[in-house]
């Protein structure tokens, strides 16, 4: 009895004192107590009291092995659970159904949808006809894995033995099209569920509500709610708290608190789930005020403590209304409690610290991050990178691509990008070919962004004859300069102060069919008024207005700056 009831001390107690009253031990004793050790999934406890059974000269038998074979399937400890099976095989004991199916739900709980269907086949193959049970563990570990298909072969595989799908086996496919989205499946299952003639449990209907919950489908939501009380299944905790999260995804905040508010006239206590998604709805629309109020009743409740969720939420509140401020102050909140940050959170700050260009506090975010072993992606580093170099800071621009590359965090071509074209606003020609080539040397692909801010690094530095090279290099590569990559050439000519090669780049673009714009013929009369030849300036200037393109201010002062020169 106290077995039964999960009194697994006081159990043990009863059966050590059994001699004493002059009662024998035999193997029922010794089973339930090896049974409450099962159903709590202590494993060692489960494994000791067989040990004890065996030298208190109480053979074991089937009911034995299969309990402490179930004890390993609660605690989801494979291994064990299939060297136990081997036990059994050594001492001549053959496994039932019962023994099989531990295991198998052993490898659904350790995740392993291969073994669970190799444990499957191999119990057909011991001459053990495989139950309900058997079908319905093997189709929950794949279906958990997002296979909904092969979930359904697995149904029809068990009903070619003659088996017909129970309530759990339709619980299980329910919750797999729940859990991936399969709307269109999941009502096809749930009509043919009711083709058996099995009526729906709450559970069913709740795996009906949450699929329309993940996307915030409120209307669709409360029908299937209303469908549920319709066939008399009163909604439960789960219930309702898959109804807010709906009206958490849709930003329905007003009708949210609707809901909670029938939740309490029902007699159903709000609990983390509950307060969790009304402070998520508060933050889908950045109401802030809603969010903490929400968050300090939560906290205000006997039993119930803010998690990690609870605080991301309300910084997620902070940063929708933009007060990023508050959301770094909730944050350090947080950290205090002891409670890491998650990855979304710190992704969203960082977010709104690269939009401000705020490369310090960036900074400080990451640091946050690795401090909670959160993993830093590489577009990450990159905004911080980027932020670095658009602040005109070269120095920590280089420094975090250089922590990137001896730390292997998968720095690519945007990174070196990134601080290539950094380099080419400092004028550091020599700085930005060397990152080029450690980006080769990192087996990293240059794309024509690369090559573009490689030709803009000599322009701004006047290298025209480098620039001319880096463009011949963008073509080796199998790449085609475009019109930013010409531009920057006719630049590095006009900062040369070279007007025929400037002229000759811009024919070129032709020939490329690449058509000039303002910015290609204004740079190249920039080049001709340095090099004072007024005649190629003209000629620039009639060509641009021969293209339709109408010359700006610039483009005129610069040609009569040229002639006034020339005393023309």
């Amino acid at each position: 009895a106290w077995a039964k009831a999960g009194e697994l001390a006081r159990a043990e107690r009863w059966l050590e004192r059994m001699p004493t009253l002059g009662i024998e031990w035999d193997a029922m004793s010794f089973n339930a107590v090896i049974d409450a050790c099962a159903r709590t999934g202590d494993v060692p406890r489960a494994e000791q009291w067989l040990e004890r059974m065996r030298r208190e000269g109480v053979p074991p038998n089937i009911v034995s092995y299969s309990s402490v074979l179930n004890a390993c399937a609660k605690a989801c400890e494979l291994l064990r659970a299939e060297r136990w099976l081997g036990v059994m095989y050594e001492l001549g004991v053959m496994p039932n159904a019962i023994c099989y199916n531990a295991v198998i739900h052993a490898c659904a709980g350790a995740g392993d949808p291969e073994r669970a269907a190799d444990w499957l086949d191999h119990m057909v193959q011991r001459g053990v006809k495989p139950t309900v049970n058997s079908f319905s563990a093997v189709m929950d570990v794949v279906a958990k894995n997002g296979d909904v298909a092969a979930a359904e072969r697995w149904l029809q595989r068990m009903e070619r033995e003659g088996l017909e799908p129970d309530v759990v086996v339709f619980n299980v496919l329910l919750g797999a099209c729940s859990r991936s989205g399969d709307v269109t499946r999941a009502l096809a299952w749930f009509q043919r569920m009711r083709g058996f003639g099995i009526e729906p449990t709450s559970v069913c209907y709740n795996a009906m509500l949450n699929i329309y919950a993940r996307t915030g489908d409120t209307e669709a939501v409360v029908y299937w709610w209303h469908e549920m009380l319709r066939a008399g299944i009163p909604a439960d905790r789960v219930s309702y708290n898959t109804l807010l999260k709906a009206f958490a995804r849709s930003g329905d905040i007003v009708g949210a608190e609707r809901w909670l508010q029938e939740m309490v006239d029902q007699g159903i206590d709000a609990d983390m789930v509950t307060y969790n998604a009304l402070i998520a709805a508060s933050a889908r629309v950045g109401d802030i005020r809603r969010a903490e109020r929400w968050f300090a009743e939560l906290e205000s409740v006997g039993g119930l403590e803010a998690d990690a969720l609870s605080f991301s939420h309300v910084i997620e509140a902070c940063v929708r209304a933009g007060d990023v401020m508050r959301a770094e102050m909730w944050l350090a909140r947080m950290e205090t409690v002891g409670l890491c940050p998650s990855q979304a959170c710190c992704g969203a700050l960082m977010h709104v610290w690269a939009k401000r260009g705020d490369a310090p506090m960036m900074e400080r975010t990451i640091s946050r991050m690795r401090r909670a072993n959160l993993e830093v992606s590489v577009t990450l580093y990159n905004a911080l990178i980027s932020a670095c170099a658009k602040r005109g800071d070269l120095q920590r621009a280089e420094f975090w691509l250089n922590r990137m590359v001896t730390h292997s965090l998968g720095a690519d071509v945007v990174s070196y990008s990134t601080v290539i074209n950094a380099c080419a606003k400092c004028n550091d020609l020599r700085g930005a070919e060397a990152w080029f080539k450690k980006m080769g040397q990192e087996g990293v692909q240059a794309n024509i962004v690369t090559f573009n801010s490689m030709i803009n690094a000599c322009a701004r530095t006047g290298d025209a004859e480098r620039a001319e090279q880096w463009l011949e290099s963008m073509q080796t590569a199998g790449l085609s300069p475009g019109l930013l990559s010409f531009n920057s050439v006719i630049n590095a000519c006009a900062k040369a102060g070279d007007a025929r090669r400037a002229q000759r780049w811009l024919n070129a673009m032709a020939e490329a069919d690449i058509a000039p714009d303002v910015v290609s013929f204004s740079t190249a009369i920039h080049a001709c008024v340095r090099a004072r030849d007024a005649r190629r300036a003209v000629e620039v200037l009639e060509a641009m207005e021969a293209s339709h393109l109408s010359p700006s201010s610039f483009c005129y002062s610069s040609v009569a700056k040229a002639l006034a020169r020339c005393g023309d």
